[in-house]
């Protein structure tokens, strides 16, 4: 080939291969303009349907009372006799206390016991004296009954100094045998929950100015409470006995009923939320698996209907404040066989929602998008 038809050659193909690039854009043109059709996955209302409306709250698994057993006396653990877990009944033994006495306090009792005893030889003898005088009718029975009281007052007064003194040398006295403050007493039946002394721990009584030291908590795991806070704008939804379906985190396999029994009437803020806490008591079933402070999160119902019509959430549209559902009018799933009607709908879970009017229950409606089609 020559040089000048190489030349003639070069603009020929040039030609070429710009009308295959104009052919290739003008069929990408058309193609992209032609008219596609979308096809809808068909749903059915559900007649007879029930419907719940529910809040989920976060809280935590807590005895209903815990009761904090405290020393009569100030001293030392000397003995614990239980230990968190074991079964109590009112009224048993959990520990004893050793008495440290106050040196001060104790020579003040003893003083006043010799000082009783003198009282009592000095009214006795007077008191015998006039028995004797009675005897021989030369005193009067007035003066010997002041000398038999005068008597009688000082052998209680003595008595009352001794067991004073007992009581805080040793924590008890005679008299006092079976109310030994030395013996620290469950005041409740129920579970020890803590016990956070030891064998040597000093501990004090409770008084004025202090609430003494807790020797061990109990409470009755059998009757527990659900215990979490709801949402300001969902607190007047939830009311005095409604249900509730509590989930454990560690315990997987089962949920608990419960009933509410106590919304606060006073919210707090918490991290600039205002929540208000919610009590609600667990029922039915065995509850041994449940410890106290386990987290849980507790379903509470706030609305239900039942015997209803519902259709799921995504056939619905909004225009507005109306909803509206596009019906299919032959069976066909293809945007050009739904017609737009308008619905009025009532209570929602959020994946279903009841219709109120406006469906008869045998319609076809217009789900989520499937595929396109070319027209």
């Amino acid at each position: 080939m020559t040089k000048n038809s190489k030349k003639k050659l070069l603009p020929l193909l040039l030609w070429i291969l710009f009308g295959l690039v104009a052919v290739a854009i003008v069929g990408l043109v058309i193609s992209k303009s032609a008219k596609k059709e979308h096809t809808y996955e068909l749903l059915t209302p559900t007649a007879g349907d029930s419907i719940i409306h529910s809040t989920v709250l976060t809280g935590s698994i807590e005895p209903r009372d815990e009761v904090l057993v405290k020393p009569q006396m100030s001293g030392i653990i000397a003995e614990l006799l239980h230990l968190p877990g074991d079964m109590v009944q009112e009224g048993d033994l959990v520990a004893r206390i050793r008495m440290v006495p106050d040196i001060a306090t104790v020579q003040n009792a003893a003083s006043r016991v010799e000082s009783a005893r003198v009282a009592v030889r000095t009214a006795y003898d007077v008191y015998r004296r006039d028995s004797l005088l009675m005897a021989q009718k030369i005193l009067a029975r007035e003066k010997y009954e002041q000398s038999k009281g005068s008597y009688d007052r000082a052998v209680i007064d003595l008595e009352s100094a001794q067991e004073q003194l007992q009581l805080v040398s040793k924590g008890s006295s005679a008299r006092t045998a079976q109310q030994n403050n030395t013996l620290v007493r469950a005041t409740v039946s129920g579970t020890i929950l803590e016990q956070p002394v030891k064998v040597g721990t000093s501990v004090i009584q409770a008084n004025n100015f202090n609430d003494g030291t807790t020797i061990v908590s109990i409470a009755d795991l059998n009757d527990l409470l659900f215990v979490g806070n709801v949402n300001e704008s969902d607190v007047n939804k939830v009311s005095i006995g409604a249900h509730a379906r509590l989930r454990v985190g560690a315990i997987t396999d089962r949920t608990y009923p419960a009933t509410v029994e106590y919304v606060s009437p006073k919210g707090k803020d918490t991290a600039g939320t205002i929540l208000f806490e919610v009590k609600a008591a667990l029922h039915g079933g065995d509850l041994s698996d449940l410890k106290a402070g386990f987290s849980s999160n507790a379903e509470i119902e706030l609305d239900r209907r039942t015997d209803v019509l519902t259709i799921p959430e995504s056939a619905i549209t909004y225009e507005g404040d109306q909803a509206y559902v596009f019906v299919s009018t032959n069976g066909g799933n293809k945007e050009s066989d739904f017609t737009k009607q308008a619905v009025t709908l009532g209570l929602s879970d959020g994946l279903k929602v009841e219709v109120v009017s406006g469906l008869q229950g045998n319609e076809q409606l217009r789900g989520n998008q499937l595929s396109s089609t070319k027209k």
